[in-house]
């Protein structure tokens, strides 16, 4: 089960870093049925199936959303620094036309 939770959160990373959250629909629809065939070959009840499944689900969003923070640069270094700002909210010199 711990190996549902780590993939889960390793694609869902991958996949925030990259695309965008509609990209999730499809990664969704691919990994539960890989990861729903495989339960049950192992003989494993519906149960614990179910419940992997949605921890893989669970984890595959929490990925997603470290993988887009992570994309966006809200974690790097430079902007945990005070006093830096982006540069969109830099202001710009003024110039005065005479």
């Amino acid at each position: 089960m711990i190996l549902f939770g780590l993939s889960g959160l390793l694609v869902g990373a991958l996949v925030g870093v990259r695309f965008t959250v509609l990209a999730l629909i499809p990664v969704l629809i691919y990994v539960l049925v890989l990861a729903g065939a495989s339960p049950s070959a192992k003989g494993n009840g519906l149960g614990s199936t179910v419940v992997e499944l949605a921890l893989f689900v669970a984890c595959l969003q929490i990925g997603y959303l470290c993988g887009a923070v992570v994309s966006l640069g809200l974690l790097s270094p430079r902007a945990l620094r005070p006093g830096n700002r982006p540069a969109q909210e830099q202001a710009l010199p003024e110039t005065h036309l005479h």
